[in-house]
This record gives C-alpha cells, structure tokens and sequence, in this order.
C-alpha cells in the first residue's frame, strides 16, 4: 500500500459507518513511523495487520456505545454532551500543547502528523471514547444497599449457581516388599 493511501483502508463497518485501519493505529502511531524505518516494508505491513486484528473488536465496541449514547438522547442532551466532550477535549489538548512545547493548535496538528497522527485525529479518538464511558457509565446499577434478606432470596433463587459438585481424591500407596506380612507392617 503507498504510504499517502496507508490508513485509509476499511477495516470494518459499524451500523454503516466504516472504521479506517487508521483509528486504530493512531495508538501506535509514533513507535510506526520509527518502525517504517527500521524493517522492511512486508515486516512492517504484517506488524501493522497483527495490531489491527489485535483492536479490532475493541474499536467496535466503542463506536457501537458511542452511537448507542447518540440515539439515546435527545437533542438537548445532545447538546449538553457535545458541550461536556467539547470542555474535555480542549483540556486534553492544552496539556499536549504544553507536553509539546506549542502554543497554537495549528503548530500543535503540525507537531502530531511528525508523530504520524493529526489533530483530527485525536479529536475523533476522544469523541468515541468518551460517549462510549458516557454510556456505560449511564447503564451501570446504582450503588443500591441490599439487605440480608435480598441477598438470601437471591441466593435461594439462584442455588444451581452456587452448586459445588462432588468430587473424590484417590489416593494409592504401593509398597514393594519381598513378604506381605513386611508390606502390611510398613
């Protein structure tokens, strides 16, 4: 693959929407340019190809409790989240603004695509991965106390569950000895 078209291959389709091989290297992003360097060209397409089938999954789930949160809402919400993601990511970026010694956005996506990632880049990372915590986060059980008689019917209801199945340990002791009568007595 030339390098101008690499990243741009679909590696999966969620709900419609494709996932570029890019979104999933973009982790990588820095240790591959020095690796494109170092190796030959198929060593490097079959490292890339093993971290693509390695994250795969995990970057699908991701887009489908991104996308989950998204129909969830309603448009107010929306907004409200959009701002929420807006405020963080923007935190985010000053703290690499500062790690990178840069002082515009500008200089700070010039910065990240000598590292082989882009601002954009970065910023659809964010977007997916926080609307996916925003959607655990809203289905996880509240702390809720339970009593001792909660806890007990549970437990009677779902006794199968807490079965321990019998088991035998055998044991054997063989003793060789020129007489029985010497074999027993040991």
């Amino acid at each position: 693959l030339p390098k101008e078209l690499e990243g741009n291959r679909v590696v999966a389709t969620v709900n419609g929407a494709p996932i570029f091989e890019a979104e999933i290297l973009e982790r990588y992003a820095e240790q591959l340019v020095k690796m494109r360097e170092q190796v030959p060209p198929e060593q490097y397409r079959k490292q890339t190809e093993q971290l693509i089938e390695r994250d795969l999954r995990a970057h699908v789930e991701r887009k489908l409790l991104s996308e989950a949160t998204r129909k969830a809402l309603k448009k107010d919400q929306q907004k409200q989240l959009d701002g929420f993601v807006k405020k963080q990511l923007q935190e985010q970026l000053d703290e690499m603004k500062k790690s990178m010694d840069v002082t515009s956005t500008a200089e700070l996506d010039r910065e990240l695509q000598k590292r082989g990632t882009s601002l954009s880049m970065i910023e659809y990372q964010f977007r997916n991965r926080t609307l996916a915590q925003q959607y655990l986060a809203g289905k996880a059980k509240s702390n809720q106390k339970l009593s001792r008689q909660d806890l007990f019917a549970y437990y009677q209801q779902h006794l199968k569950e807490y079965e321990v199945k019998h088991r035998v340990k055998w044991q054997q002791i063989l003793i060789s000895r020129a007489n029985e009568e010497q074999a027993r007595a040991k």
